[in-house]
């Protein structure tokens, strides 16, 4: 189950990044308050990001070229509005890309 969230995220992540690399995206607060979404729920279509924040400390991948944490839009099985959270680190060198691990809320 956990392995078909990650690959759902992914697909989602991948059609929202285009649009959402041309709007503003609000900065994430810290610590645990990321992870409760605002209420309510901004506008937006699924996989739209709500905010977004730097990834430290010991869940942060060293040697990468960048660690976020991204809450964005979902449905939920029933159809309504939800939030899904994940991370993402942008490799660099010969293996350059992103590696995603999610989890929906």
């Amino acid at each position: 189950m956990r392995r078909l969230a990650i690959v759902l995220s992914l697909l989602l992540l991948t059609a929202a990044l285009p649009a959402a690399a041309d709007a503003k995206v609000r900065k994430g607060p810290g610590g645990l308050a990321f992870y409760t979404p605002p209420k309510p729920l901004p506008a937006g279509k699924h996989g739209a990001l709500i905010w977004s924040r730097k990834l430290s400390g010991p869940a942060a991948l060293k040697g990468g070229a960048g660690n976020k944490l991204l809450l964005y839009r979902s449905t939920s099985a029933t159809g309504k509005p939800s939030t899904s959270q994940s991370s993402s680190v942008l490799l660099n060198g010969p293996r350059r890309g992103s590696v995603f691990d999610s989890a929906t809320r």
